[in-house]
């Protein structure tokens, strides 16, 4: 994934002003800076969630809008869960609407839950689990399709210790499996498992 020459506005606010990025499958993508630097606009942006007002975004060299053209999974800071939905309904849901058979389904979303520590909490509503573990669940939604390109943006901010350390490797692991990942934070010890960082002013 490129990116070139990039602006994108917030209202009349320049949030993001002529960058350059490029992110390659196999590695981790990082972002980071201080809050309000722009990070989650411009993973916004490379999600095709809000338009670069300039310049040009290439997957494999080619124009495109990448939750149009490559499948995306996305883990939003703000996570964007629906509350009456179990864990399980959560992470099926786009498995179903890329037309995964149903067996297929189950097996992705159980065995992604339980990557990150929720076999138990599977026909939990969303609503009443904890913070932790709505932000495991947003992480598992984006894992089990398998995408492309995963795009995640503050994806440990609700984590303790442990399960920050098995995000950021499943993140790892992602990108090893041919993904590209991309991994907006201004947590130290998340950008440390990136290979190449860009800094956002």
């Amino acid at each position: 994934m490129r990116a070139e020459g990039i602006t994108v506005l917030g209202g009349e606010t320049v949030v993001v002003r002529d960058l350059d990025l490029h992110a390659r499958a196999g590695q981790v993508f990082g972002v980071t800076g201080p809050s309000g630097s722009g990070k989650t606009t411009l993973l916004y942006a490379l999600g095709g969630l809000i338009p670069a007002t300039v310049g040009r975004l290439l997957v494999d060299d080619r124009p495109v809008v990448p939750w149009r053209d490559a499948s995306l999974g996305l883990i939003l800071q703000n996570l964007c869960l629906v509350p009456l939905l179990s864990a399980q309904e959560t992470v099926a849901l786009p498995l179903q609407a890329s037309g995964i058979p149903k067996a297929e389904v189950a097996e992705r979303s159980l065995a992604a839950l339980d990557a990150l520590g929720l076999a138990d909490h599977t026909a939990q509503l969303v609503g009443d689990l904890s913070g932790g573990q709505r932000q495991r669940v947003a992480v598992a939604r984006a894992l089990a399709g398998r995408n492309d390109v995963v795009l995640a943006d503050e994806p440990t901010s609700a984590l303790d210790p442990h399960w920050r350390g098995v995000v950021l490797d499943l993140l790892t692991a992602e990108a090893h499996r041919g993904a590209i990942v991309v991994v907006a934070s201004s947590d130290a010890e998340v950008t440390s498992i990136c290979d190449e960082i860009v800094s956002l002013r």
